[in-house]
Protein backbone atom coordinates (compact mmCIF):
# COMPACT_ATOMS: atom_id res chain seq x y z
CA UNK A 1 0.00 0.00 0.00
CA UNK A 2 1.33 3.17 -1.30
CA UNK A 3 1.87 6.02 1.68
CA UNK A 4 -0.46 9.58 0.55
CA UNK A 5 1.32 12.50 0.33
CA UNK A 6 0.95 15.11 2.74
CA UNK A 7 0.14 17.92 1.37
CA UNK A 8 2.19 21.24 1.62
CA UNK A 9 1.36 23.89 4.02
CA UNK A 10 3.55 26.62 3.09
CA UNK A 11 2.80 29.04 0.85
CA UNK A 12 4.99 31.01 -1.57
CA UNK A 13 8.13 28.96 -0.61
CA UNK A 14 11.24 31.47 -0.83
CA UNK A 15 13.37 31.10 -4.27
CA UNK A 16 16.61 29.68 -4.45
CA UNK A 17 19.21 32.45 -4.42
CA UNK A 18 20.85 32.31 -8.05
CA UNK A 19 24.61 32.37 -7.74
CA UNK A 20 25.25 35.07 -10.00
CA UNK A 21 22.90 38.18 -10.77
CA UNK A 22 21.60 37.27 -14.30
CA UNK A 23 17.98 39.39 -14.13
CA UNK A 24 19.05 42.91 -12.68
CA UNK A 25 19.01 45.69 -15.54
CA UNK A 26 22.17 47.09 -15.37
CA UNK A 27 23.21 50.61 -15.36
CA UNK A 28 25.30 51.73 -18.97
CA UNK A 29 28.79 51.44 -18.41
CA UNK A 30 28.74 48.12 -15.91
CA UNK A 31 28.73 44.29 -18.15
CA UNK A 32 28.60 41.34 -16.89
CA UNK A 33 31.92 39.36 -17.10
CA UNK A 34 31.65 36.18 -18.70
CA UNK A 35 32.06 32.54 -17.47
CA UNK A 36 32.94 33.69 -14.16
CA UNK A 37 30.28 34.02 -11.66
CA UNK A 38 29.46 37.41 -9.91
CA UNK A 39 31.89 39.17 -12.06
CA UNK A 40 31.52 42.84 -13.80
CA UNK A 41 33.38 44.86 -15.97
CA UNK A 42 33.12 48.25 -15.42
CA UNK A 43 33.80 50.60 -18.00
CA UNK A 44 35.26 53.99 -16.78
CA UNK A 45 36.01 56.15 -20.31
CA UNK A 46 38.81 56.22 -22.40
CA UNK A 47 39.67 52.53 -23.16
CA UNK A 48 39.69 51.85 -19.28
CA UNK A 49 38.35 48.92 -17.75
CA UNK A 50 38.06 47.68 -14.10
CA UNK A 51 37.47 44.26 -13.03
CA UNK A 52 34.87 44.44 -10.13
CA UNK A 53 33.78 41.19 -8.09
CA UNK A 54 29.85 41.65 -6.71
CA UNK A 55 27.08 43.45 -8.10
CA UNK A 56 26.92 46.28 -5.52
CA UNK A 57 30.50 47.13 -5.82
CA UNK A 58 30.50 47.30 -9.76
CA UNK A 59 27.01 49.54 -9.63
CA UNK A 60 28.46 52.28 -7.09
CA UNK A 61 32.12 52.25 -9.03
CA UNK A 62 30.15 53.63 -12.08
CA UNK A 63 27.54 55.90 -10.15
CA UNK A 64 30.83 57.87 -8.63
CA UNK A 65 32.36 57.61 -12.20
CA UNK A 66 29.39 59.15 -13.39
CA UNK A 67 28.98 61.79 -11.08
CA UNK A 68 32.81 62.94 -11.41
CA UNK A 69 31.85 63.27 -15.22
CA UNK A 70 29.25 65.53 -14.03
CA UNK A 71 31.34 67.77 -12.05
CA UNK A 72 33.93 68.27 -14.88
CA UNK A 73 30.93 68.74 -17.62
CA UNK A 74 29.65 71.63 -15.07
CA UNK A 75 33.04 73.51 -14.83
CA UNK A 76 33.94 73.39 -18.59
CA UNK A 77 31.22 74.54 -20.81
CA UNK A 78 30.23 72.33 -24.02
CA UNK A 79 31.33 73.94 -26.43
CA UNK A 80 34.84 75.49 -24.60
CA UNK A 81 35.07 71.09 -24.43
CA UNK A 82 34.79 71.10 -28.00
CA UNK A 83 37.26 73.65 -28.89
CA UNK A 84 39.52 71.72 -26.49
CA UNK A 85 39.21 68.65 -28.15
CA UNK A 86 39.30 69.70 -31.59
CA UNK A 87 42.43 71.76 -31.02
CA UNK A 88 44.07 68.85 -29.77
CA UNK A 89 43.08 65.85 -31.82
CA UNK A 90 43.22 67.74 -34.95
CA UNK A 91 39.43 68.01 -35.29
CA UNK A 92 40.11 71.22 -36.52
CA UNK A 93 39.69 72.30 -40.68
CA UNK A 94 41.45 75.35 -40.10
CA UNK A 95 44.52 74.05 -38.76
CA UNK A 96 44.99 71.73 -41.97
CA UNK A 97 44.30 74.51 -44.24
CA UNK A 98 47.13 76.84 -42.52
CA UNK A 99 49.33 74.09 -42.69
CA UNK A 100 48.49 74.07 -46.79
CA UNK A 101 48.93 77.54 -47.17
CA UNK A 102 52.23 77.27 -45.64
CA UNK A 103 53.07 74.54 -47.60
CA UNK A 104 52.15 77.04 -50.80
CA UNK A 105 54.66 79.00 -49.86
CA UNK A 106 57.03 76.88 -49.47
CA UNK A 107 56.69 75.19 -52.81
CA UNK A 108 56.94 78.50 -54.69
CA UNK A 109 59.75 79.30 -52.94
CA UNK A 110 61.31 76.31 -54.73
CA UNK A 111 60.45 76.30 -58.18
CA UNK A 112 56.96 74.06 -57.49
CA UNK A 113 53.66 75.19 -57.98
CA UNK A 114 51.06 74.31 -55.37
CA UNK A 115 47.04 73.50 -55.58
CA UNK A 116 44.98 73.35 -52.56
CA UNK A 117 42.11 71.63 -53.59
CA UNK A 118 38.66 71.97 -52.29
CA UNK A 119 36.55 70.01 -49.59
CA UNK A 120 35.74 66.38 -49.99
CA UNK A 121 38.61 65.36 -52.87
CA UNK A 122 40.62 62.14 -51.73
CA UNK A 123 43.89 64.73 -52.20
CA UNK A 124 44.14 67.96 -50.40
CA UNK A 125 47.79 69.07 -52.09
CA UNK A 126 48.53 68.85 -55.88
CA UNK A 127 52.08 70.12 -56.77
CA UNK A 128 54.18 69.79 -59.78
CA UNK A 129 57.75 71.35 -60.85
CA UNK A 130 56.62 75.34 -62.46
CA UNK A 131 58.76 74.01 -65.80
CA UNK A 132 56.94 70.61 -65.79
CA UNK A 133 54.79 68.48 -67.89
CA UNK A 134 51.26 70.72 -68.47
CA UNK A 135 48.45 69.55 -66.12
CA UNK A 136 50.37 66.43 -64.41
CA UNK A 137 50.23 66.87 -61.21
CA UNK A 138 51.30 64.91 -57.56
CA UNK A 139 48.98 64.53 -54.96
CA UNK A 140 49.17 65.17 -51.38
CA UNK A 141 47.23 64.36 -48.92
CA UNK A 142 47.33 66.20 -45.63
CA UNK A 143 46.78 65.19 -41.84
CA UNK A 144 47.78 67.31 -38.88
CA UNK A 145 47.20 67.67 -35.21
CA UNK A 146 48.24 70.33 -32.43
CA UNK A 147 50.52 67.61 -29.70
CA UNK A 148 50.19 64.33 -28.67
CA UNK A 149 47.30 62.66 -27.48
CA UNK A 150 46.24 63.08 -23.50
CA UNK A 151 47.91 60.74 -21.29
CA UNK A 152 50.21 59.42 -23.99
CA UNK A 153 53.32 59.52 -25.81
CA UNK A 154 51.42 59.06 -29.16
CA UNK A 155 50.61 61.59 -31.87
CA UNK A 156 47.44 59.91 -33.61
CA UNK A 157 46.05 60.55 -36.89
CA UNK A 158 42.80 59.00 -38.18
CA UNK A 159 41.99 57.75 -41.58
CA UNK A 160 45.12 57.00 -43.00
CA UNK A 161 44.74 54.11 -45.04
CA UNK A 162 42.42 54.76 -48.09
CA UNK A 163 44.84 56.91 -50.40
CA UNK A 164 46.62 54.23 -52.43
CA UNK A 165 49.75 55.18 -53.74
CA UNK A 166 50.37 58.55 -52.63
CA UNK A 167 51.95 60.58 -50.52
CA UNK A 168 50.36 60.83 -46.93
CA UNK A 169 51.60 64.27 -45.15
CA UNK A 170 50.90 64.06 -40.84
CA UNK A 171 51.70 67.38 -39.68
CA UNK A 172 52.09 68.31 -35.43
CA UNK A 173 52.31 71.79 -34.75
CA UNK A 174 54.33 70.32 -30.62
CA UNK A 175 56.22 67.37 -32.24
CA UNK A 176 58.42 65.24 -29.88
CA UNK A 177 61.63 66.86 -29.93
CA UNK A 178 61.25 70.29 -26.96
CA UNK A 179 57.36 70.42 -29.02
CA UNK A 180 59.29 71.76 -32.67
CA UNK A 181 56.53 71.82 -35.14
CA UNK A 182 57.25 68.38 -36.97
CA UNK A 183 56.15 66.57 -39.84
CA UNK A 184 55.92 62.90 -40.48
CA UNK A 185 55.67 61.59 -44.41
CA UNK A 186 54.33 58.01 -45.63
CA UNK A 187 53.53 56.34 -48.54
CA UNK A 188 49.75 55.39 -48.82
CA UNK A 189 50.14 52.06 -49.47
CA UNK A 190 52.08 51.51 -46.94
CA UNK A 191 49.63 52.70 -44.28
CA UNK A 192 47.18 50.54 -46.56
CA UNK A 193 49.09 47.47 -45.94
CA UNK A 194 49.71 47.31 -42.27
CA UNK A 195 46.62 49.76 -40.77
CA UNK A 196 43.48 48.71 -42.16
CA UNK A 197 41.58 50.12 -38.88
CA UNK A 198 42.88 53.85 -40.88
CA UNK A 199 44.29 55.08 -37.30
CA UNK A 200 48.07 56.05 -36.60
CA UNK A 201 49.76 56.26 -33.88
CA UNK A 202 52.94 57.94 -33.80
CA UNK A 203 55.07 57.17 -30.50
CA UNK A 204 59.12 58.62 -30.55
CA UNK A 205 61.19 55.95 -32.16
CA UNK A 206 58.77 53.36 -32.61
CA UNK A 207 58.39 51.66 -36.12
CA UNK A 208 56.15 55.24 -37.71
CA UNK A 209 58.87 56.77 -36.35
CA UNK A 210 62.12 55.55 -37.16
CA UNK A 211 63.12 55.74 -41.01
CA UNK A 212 65.51 52.36 -40.08
CA UNK A 213 62.14 50.39 -39.62
CA UNK A 214 60.94 50.45 -43.38
CA UNK A 215 57.51 52.20 -42.76
CA UNK A 216 58.47 56.12 -42.51
CA UNK A 217 59.68 57.58 -45.29
CA UNK A 218 60.77 60.55 -44.08
CA UNK A 219 60.72 62.90 -40.80
CA UNK A 220 61.48 66.60 -40.76
CA UNK A 221 61.14 69.26 -38.09
CA UNK A 222 61.85 73.44 -38.19
CA UNK A 223 62.22 76.10 -35.18
CA UNK A 224 58.58 77.11 -36.19
CA UNK A 225 56.35 76.14 -38.35
CA UNK A 226 57.20 78.10 -41.45
CA UNK A 227 60.39 76.79 -41.07
CA UNK A 228 58.87 73.35 -40.72
CA UNK A 229 57.03 73.98 -44.09
CA UNK A 230 59.84 74.76 -45.89
CA UNK A 231 61.62 71.39 -44.67
CA UNK A 232 58.65 69.11 -45.18
CA UNK A 233 58.77 70.74 -48.92
CA UNK A 234 62.03 69.94 -49.52
CA UNK A 235 61.88 66.34 -48.14
CA UNK A 236 58.32 65.76 -50.81
CA UNK A 237 60.27 67.51 -53.40
CA UNK A 238 63.22 64.76 -52.93
CA UNK A 239 60.52 61.74 -52.01
CA UNK A 240 58.57 62.49 -55.94
CA UNK A 241 62.02 62.90 -57.37
CA UNK A 242 63.38 59.71 -56.69
CA UNK A 243 60.29 57.57 -56.87
CA UNK A 244 57.98 57.27 -59.55
CA UNK A 245 54.65 58.33 -58.25
CA UNK A 246 51.62 58.41 -60.50
CA UNK A 247 50.22 61.61 -61.53
CA UNK A 248 47.06 63.45 -62.47
CA UNK A 249 45.29 65.93 -63.79
CA UNK A 250 43.50 68.91 -62.23
CA UNK A 251 40.23 67.70 -63.39
CA UNK A 252 40.76 63.96 -62.19
CA UNK A 253 41.84 65.29 -58.84
CA UNK A 254 38.81 67.57 -58.32
CA UNK A 255 36.54 64.79 -58.91
CA UNK A 256 38.24 62.00 -57.00
CA UNK A 257 36.13 62.06 -54.24
CA UNK A 258 36.62 60.50 -50.52
CA UNK A 259 33.07 58.94 -51.00
CA UNK A 260 30.72 57.62 -53.65
CA UNK A 261 28.07 60.27 -52.05
CA UNK A 262 30.07 62.84 -52.21
CA UNK A 263 30.04 62.85 -56.23
CA UNK A 264 26.18 62.82 -56.76
CA UNK A 265 26.44 66.19 -54.38
CA UNK A 266 29.74 67.76 -56.33
CA UNK A 267 27.49 66.39 -59.58
CA UNK A 268 24.39 68.63 -58.35
CA UNK A 269 27.00 71.66 -57.61
CA UNK A 270 28.58 71.10 -60.73
CA UNK A 271 25.12 71.65 -63.08
CA UNK A 272 24.04 74.47 -60.62
CA UNK A 273 27.15 76.27 -62.03
CA UNK A 274 26.79 75.62 -65.68
CA UNK A 275 23.32 76.66 -65.97
CA UNK A 276 23.60 80.03 -64.77
CA UNK A 277 23.12 82.91 -66.99
CA UNK A 278 26.06 84.67 -66.59
CA UNK A 279 24.46 87.81 -67.15
CA UNK A 280 22.05 87.86 -64.19
CA UNK A 281 24.65 85.65 -61.87
CA UNK A 282 27.82 83.81 -61.28
CA UNK A 283 28.34 80.60 -59.36
CA UNK A 284 31.71 80.28 -57.87
CA UNK A 285 32.84 78.19 -54.79
CA UNK A 286 33.72 79.68 -51.45
CA UNK A 287 37.74 80.04 -51.01
CA UNK A 288 37.69 79.33 -46.79
CA UNK A 289 37.62 75.92 -45.42
CA UNK A 290 34.56 73.93 -45.10
CA UNK A 291 32.09 76.71 -44.74
CA UNK A 292 28.59 76.08 -44.16
CA UNK A 293 27.69 77.61 -47.88
CA UNK A 294 28.69 75.37 -50.62
CA UNK A 295 28.34 78.44 -53.93
CA UNK A 296 28.68 81.90 -53.52
CA UNK A 297 26.02 83.48 -55.87
CA UNK A 298 27.41 86.81 -57.42
CA UNK A 299 25.35 89.58 -59.09
CA UNK A 300 26.07 90.76 -61.88
CA UNK A 301 24.83 94.11 -61.99
CA UNK A 302 24.81 94.59 -58.41
CA UNK A 303 27.15 92.70 -57.20
CA UNK A 304 24.50 91.51 -54.61
CA UNK A 305 26.24 88.07 -52.69
CA UNK A 306 23.95 85.05 -51.47
CA UNK A 307 25.18 81.98 -49.94
CA UNK A 308 24.26 78.83 -51.39
CA UNK A 309 23.41 75.48 -48.89
CA UNK A 310 23.48 72.47 -51.84
CA UNK A 311 21.68 69.49 -50.88
CA UNK A 312 20.66 66.53 -52.52
CA UNK A 313 17.04 64.65 -51.77
CA UNK A 314 16.73 60.92 -51.26
CA UNK A 315 13.41 59.51 -52.01
CA UNK A 316 11.19 57.83 -48.91
CA UNK A 317 10.53 54.75 -50.92
CA UNK A 318 14.35 54.21 -51.87
CA UNK A 319 17.62 53.94 -50.05
CA UNK A 320 20.55 55.55 -51.11
CA UNK A 321 22.03 53.07 -53.55
CA UNK A 322 18.53 53.24 -55.47
CA UNK A 323 16.89 49.31 -54.02
CA UNK A 324 13.16 49.45 -52.00
CA UNK A 325 13.63 50.70 -48.62
CA UNK A 326 11.16 50.13 -45.68
CA UNK A 327 8.82 53.07 -45.74
CA UNK A 328 7.52 52.01 -48.96
CA UNK A 329 5.04 54.18 -48.67
CA UNK A 330 6.64 57.24 -47.89
CA UNK A 331 5.95 59.98 -50.04
CA UNK A 332 8.52 62.81 -50.78
CA UNK A 333 11.86 63.15 -51.33
CA UNK A 334 13.69 63.42 -47.62
CA UNK A 335 16.53 66.09 -46.78
CA UNK A 336 19.23 65.67 -44.24
CA UNK A 337 20.03 69.18 -42.68
CA UNK A 338 23.20 68.96 -40.87
CA UNK A 339 26.80 70.01 -40.48
CA UNK A 340 30.36 69.24 -39.47
CA UNK A 341 30.67 71.00 -35.91
CA UNK A 342 33.72 69.43 -34.55
CA UNK A 343 34.70 66.84 -32.20
CA UNK A 344 33.65 64.47 -34.75
CA UNK A 345 30.09 65.49 -34.53
CA UNK A 346 27.06 66.68 -36.77
CA UNK A 347 24.80 69.35 -35.47
CA UNK A 348 21.85 71.18 -36.74
CA UNK A 349 22.63 74.61 -38.99
CA UNK A 350 21.87 77.98 -37.49
CA UNK A 351 19.98 80.69 -38.98
CA UNK A 352 22.85 83.12 -40.49
CA UNK A 353 25.05 79.86 -41.79
CA UNK A 354 23.33 80.65 -45.48
CA UNK A 355 21.15 82.34 -47.17
CA UNK A 356 19.09 79.88 -49.29
CA UNK A 357 18.90 76.22 -49.28
CA UNK A 358 19.28 74.73 -53.03
CA UNK A 359 18.01 71.13 -52.77
CA UNK A 360 18.50 68.50 -56.23
CA UNK A 361 17.15 65.81 -57.53
CA UNK A 362 18.44 63.60 -60.41
CA UNK A 363 15.01 62.26 -61.99
CA UNK A 364 17.15 59.86 -64.42
CA UNK A 365 14.17 57.88 -65.42
CA UNK A 366 12.03 61.06 -66.61
CA UNK A 367 15.49 62.52 -67.60
CA UNK A 368 14.78 65.86 -65.35
CA UNK A 369 16.29 67.48 -62.97
CA UNK A 370 14.91 68.77 -60.23
CA UNK A 371 15.71 71.84 -58.01
CA UNK A 372 14.04 73.79 -54.88
CA UNK A 373 15.44 76.83 -54.09
CA UNK A 374 13.84 77.73 -50.25
CA UNK A 375 15.03 80.72 -48.43
CA UNK A 376 16.51 80.18 -45.05
CA UNK A 377 13.80 82.16 -43.73
CA UNK A 378 11.12 79.79 -44.89
CA UNK A 379 12.83 76.49 -43.11
CA UNK A 380 10.91 75.75 -40.15
CA UNK A 381 12.70 76.79 -37.00
CA UNK A 382 13.36 74.14 -33.82
CA UNK A 383 11.87 76.68 -31.30
CA UNK A 384 14.01 74.72 -28.29
CA UNK A 385 17.24 75.32 -29.78
CA UNK A 386 16.84 78.46 -32.12
CA UNK A 387 18.47 76.30 -35.04
CA UNK A 388 17.03 74.80 -38.28
CA UNK A 389 15.33 71.73 -37.81
CA UNK A 390 17.81 68.65 -38.98
CA UNK A 391 15.18 67.79 -41.66
CA UNK A 392 12.72 67.98 -43.88
CA UNK A 393 10.70 66.70 -47.00
CA UNK A 394 10.60 68.21 -50.76
CA UNK A 395 8.14 67.27 -53.24
CA UNK A 396 7.40 66.76 -57.21
CA UNK A 397 4.80 68.21 -58.65
CA UNK A 398 2.14 65.96 -58.95
CA UNK A 399 1.15 67.36 -62.21
CA UNK A 400 4.78 67.21 -63.51
CA UNK A 401 4.96 66.08 -67.11
CA UNK A 402 5.97 62.30 -67.52
CA UNK A 403 7.27 60.62 -70.38
CA UNK A 404 4.92 58.70 -72.08
CA UNK A 405 4.60 55.11 -70.24
CA UNK A 406 6.19 56.17 -66.81
CA UNK A 407 3.84 55.65 -63.91
CA UNK A 408 4.04 58.52 -62.22
CA UNK A 409 4.21 56.37 -58.68
CA UNK A 410 6.93 54.09 -59.86
CA UNK A 411 9.23 57.12 -60.66
CA UNK A 412 7.75 59.46 -57.82
CA UNK A 413 6.80 57.67 -55.40
CA UNK A 414 3.30 57.71 -53.53
CA UNK A 415 1.12 60.15 -53.79
CA UNK A 416 1.07 62.63 -51.07
CA UNK A 417 -2.36 62.63 -48.70
CA UNK A 418 -4.17 65.22 -49.36
CA UNK A 419 -7.71 66.94 -49.04
CA UNK A 420 -10.30 65.31 -51.15
CA UNK A 421 -9.19 62.50 -52.68
CA UNK A 422 -10.32 59.58 -50.54
CA UNK A 423 -7.16 58.99 -48.53
CA UNK A 424 -7.96 58.66 -44.29
CA UNK A 425 -5.50 61.30 -42.49
CA UNK A 426 -4.77 64.79 -42.22
CA UNK A 427 -3.30 66.74 -45.03
CA UNK A 428 0.65 66.22 -46.22
CA UNK A 429 1.21 69.98 -45.53
CA UNK A 430 4.42 69.38 -46.85
CA UNK A 431 3.66 69.09 -50.70
CA UNK A 432 1.97 72.56 -50.55
CA UNK A 433 4.58 73.85 -48.73
CA UNK A 434 7.46 72.89 -51.19
CA UNK A 435 6.20 72.85 -54.46
CA UNK A 436 6.08 76.37 -54.08
CA UNK A 437 10.07 76.42 -54.47
CA UNK A 438 9.65 73.49 -57.13
CA UNK A 439 11.15 73.86 -60.74
CA UNK A 440 12.29 71.17 -62.96
CA UNK A 441 14.11 71.24 -66.26
CA UNK A 442 15.37 68.52 -68.74
CA UNK A 443 18.93 66.88 -68.29
CA UNK A 444 21.87 68.30 -70.90
CA UNK A 445 24.77 66.21 -71.31
CA UNK A 446 27.38 69.45 -70.55
CA UNK A 447 25.93 69.78 -67.59
CA UNK A 448 27.11 65.93 -66.98
CA UNK A 449 31.06 65.05 -64.62
CA UNK A 450 33.37 65.10 -66.72
CA UNK A 451 34.05 61.64 -65.50
CA UNK A 452 32.69 58.44 -64.94
CA UNK A 453 30.32 57.69 -62.25
CA UNK A 454 31.19 55.79 -59.46
CA UNK A 455 30.50 51.59 -59.71
CA UNK A 456 28.37 52.37 -56.74
CA UNK A 457 26.29 55.29 -57.61
CA UNK A 458 25.38 53.37 -60.99
CA UNK A 459 21.50 54.03 -60.48
CA UNK A 460 22.44 58.04 -60.34
CA UNK A 461 24.02 57.59 -64.16
CA UNK A 462 21.57 59.55 -66.25
CA UNK A 463 19.48 57.07 -68.26
CA UNK A 464 20.10 57.75 -71.95
CA UNK A 465 23.76 57.07 -71.18
CA UNK A 466 22.99 53.76 -69.68
CA UNK A 467 21.47 52.33 -72.26
CA UNK A 468 23.64 53.79 -74.73
CA UNK A 469 26.44 51.50 -72.90
CA UNK A 470 24.48 48.63 -73.09
CA UNK A 471 23.32 48.76 -76.71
Amino acid sequence: MKRALKPSTTTGAKKKKLACDEETELIPGVSRAPVVVDCYYVHLGKGERRYVKGLDEALVLRECYDCIQRMIAQLEPEEERMKRNKDRNGGNAAMERAFAERLRVAFDGLGWECHILNDFTRADVLVRPREGEDDAWYSLQLKTTAEKSVGTNMWHFANVSRYGRMLVVCHALQGPSTDRPCTWVYDGETLSQHLPSGSLGVTPNGVWDNPSKGRLLGKCDGDDLEACARETAQLLIRLLERDDYPRTTMQDAQWTLEKPSHFAEYASLHMLTLRADPSVCILTQPEEQQPHHDLVETCTTTGAVRRLQGKTAHPHWRKADGTASVHATGAGLRVTLVKNIGDRKMGPYAPDDFDDLVVTWRDVVCDKWHVWRIPVAQIPINEATGNLVTGITVHVRMDAPLPPGIDREAVHGPRPRLKDNGRCGDANKSYAWSIQYHESFPMEWVWEPPVPWPTEMEHMRRRKLRLKLRS
